[in-house]
């Protein structure tokens, strides 16, 4: 809604809060924390495809790098089987 020129948050009715889509929808920790965070996922909302955005806020760019490292090798191996072919390509490192 536009309210003087600004535009003013109104959720619709039933819409989840921002803290709630954070708390389900965003994944950080250890490979195995996001893992079962996945799975869980996976389960609840039959999810097939997934985004992932590795760099954010002020983190160094040899913490993002390690953490898409940690993802391709322990975390979507698991879940090869069970989700569609665009969630299973994994660069390889240039060189």
């Amino acid at each position: 809604v536009v309210e003087r020129g600004l535009v003013v948050e109104r959720p619709v009715e039933g819409e989840p809060t921002l803290d709630a889509l954070y708390d389900r929808y965003v994944f950080f920790g250890t490979p195995d924390r996001v893992t079962e965070r996945l799975e869980a996922l996976l389960r609840e909302t039959g999810v097939t495809y997934m985004n992932c955005v590795m760099a954010v806020g002020g983190l160094s760019h040899d913490k993002v790098m390690r953490s898409m490292e940690l993802f391709a090798q322990r975390v979507a191996p698991q879940f090869r089987d069970r989700v569609g072919t665009a969630a299973t390509v994994v660069a390889e490192p240039a060189g």
